[in-house]
């Protein structure tokens, strides 16, 4: 559920291809799965959203929370010492990745707001479906899930 608000929120995708993103079996259940937690259909839960900008096709936008202090120049540093030529590119600000699943090839970008106390990930991907195991992926590689 959690994941399915999140593509209300930051995205533009479709009802129906949020509803599969999320894992939902069919978009009637995803519908009332949604009015149930949220007291509000999908549409008024998107037009309350924060996020209006409109992203390119296939590409997402999602503010990943993390707990601070946050050490992100020490871990932009140690990903550049160990960056992978080809696959991976890091700056000072941004770590960027190319990723494969099932055959389709995308990227994502990450780079940190201090003031939200969130890392802003950037995905390019052309298969929705596969959102959920992206994020799932950034939020274990950058160790957001970590409760100290």
């Amino acid at each position: 559920m959690h994941f399915a608000k999140k593509l209300i929120d930051e995205t533009s995708l479709p009802m129906s291809e949020i509803a599969f993103a999320s894992g939902f079996g069919s978009v009637r259940r995803f519908n009332a799965a949604i009015r149930k937690t949220y007291s509000r259909t999908p549409r008024q839960i998107r037009s309350l959203a924060r996020q209006k900008d409109v992203q390119a096709d296939n590409t997402y936008l999602f503010r990943l929370r993390f707990r601070p202090p946050y050490q992100w120049k020490i871990l932009l540093r140690y990903l550049s010492d160990r960056a992978i030529p080809g696959v991976e590119v890091v700056d000072e600000v941004t770590y960027r990745r190319s990723i494969s699943i099932d055959g389709k090839h995308g990227f994502f970008e990450i780079s940190i707001d201090e003031a939200n106390a969130s890392l802003v990930s950037r995905i390019q991907f052309g298969d929705p479906r596969a959102l959920f195991f992206v994020v799932e992926r950034i939020r274990s590689m950058f160790d957001l899930n970590a409760d100290c």
